[in-house]
């Protein structure tokens, strides 16, 4: 335990859940975010909607 700083195995499992849960969240976020972008029920960069052209034309010069 003394690696990650916690006293005990217990405390070691709830960071681990909290992580995982903060994980599982981001997920689910994009996910919704990126159906509803293709449903075109959502405008790209508003209410946390990724807006994917911007990130294309970045990593692709041609593009942009």
């Amino acid at each position: 335990m003394s690696i990650t700083g916690h006293t005990s195995s217990a405390m070691v499992g709830r960071y681990v859940r909290e992580a995982s849960q903060k994980r599982q969240a981001r997920s689910a976020a994009t996910k919704v975010a990126e159906y509803r972008l293709k449903q075109g029920i959502a405008k790209p960069g508003e209410n946390g909607v990724p807006n994917h052209s911007k990130a294309e034309a970045a990593s692709d010069p041609e593009k942009a």
